[in-house]
């Protein structure tokens, strides 16, 4: 199987071709935040990703609902789940209450994770709801 270019296509997943890049060119750059300047290698961003992996708890197969904007946490935290086998769900930033808690009904995602204000919630989509119900007063959404 080829590209458009003519190139063979891989069959490995995001973490095997990281994981390629953090073995031949650690000290490369992955990442140049623009907003603060700062410069990630490919071994510090692997390192990065390990660490929010262990901190939340993250396991094969579950699914993780993203509502990050376009920052380096996001780009740690696709990493991240890409490690351990996490499916990520991508939320629009523009959701509002009924549009976040139909997403997240639809995708049955285990953990919201939010940032700037860096809330990540563990809880059950029953509990999620009720946290949201007075915004969403007794709508119905399907």
């Amino acid at each position: 199987m080829v590209g458009a270019n003519n190139l063979p296509l891989s069959n490995c997943t995001l973490r095997e071709a990281y994981s390629e890049l953090v073995l031949s060119h650690p000290y490369r750059e992955a990442l140049v935040v623009h907003t603060t300047g700062r410069r990630v290698t490919f071994a510090t961003l692997g390192e990065d990703a390990d660490i929010v992996a262990r901190m939340l708890g993250l396991h094969y197969g579950q699914l993780l609902a993203n509502w990050l904007s376009n920052c380096e946490a996001w780009v740690v935290l696709l990493l991240a789940c890409a490690r351990r086998g996490v499916v990520v769900v991508a939320l629009g930033l523009e959701y509002r209450a009924p549009e976040l808690l139909h997403a997240l009904r639809l995708s049955g995602a285990d953990i919201l994770v939010n940032y700037p204000v860096a809330v990540v919630c563990r809880c059950t989509l029953s509990r999620l709801l009720s946290l949201f119900a007075r915004d969403v007063g007794s709508q119905t959404l399907s």
